[in-house]
């Protein structure tokens, strides 16, 4: 897929996108845990449609990014919070 021209995002598309989201969030969580921050990542959710918006989520901080192109925006949103009870106790 690399210098490939894409026309369309197709599930292989999609499949790139979700794993550069994942070499993206395995980066960072292992930078955090270096400095002291315990780290539990979810899988990358995948919205596609002009107008969708994030799902809500209880997160007290989070960190939204849109890289724009010719084809599109890619809107990446990172949330941190606290673990719950029930995360620590797993």
């Amino acid at each position: 897929m690399i210098s490939e021209r894409v026309f369309e995002l197709d599930e292989l598309g999609h499949s790139a996108l979700s794993e550069v989201a994942n070499m993206i969030t395995g980066n960072a969580a292992t930078a955090l845990e270096v400095a002291g921050y315990t780290c539990d990542l979810n899988p990358p959710e995948f919205l596609t449609g002009i107008g969708r918006e994030f799902p809500p989520t209880p997160a007290p901080i989070q960190i939204r990014a849109d890289f724009r192109s010719s084809v599109g925006v890619l809107a990446v949103r990172i949330a941190l919070g606290e673990a719950t009870a029930v995360q620590k106790a797993a």
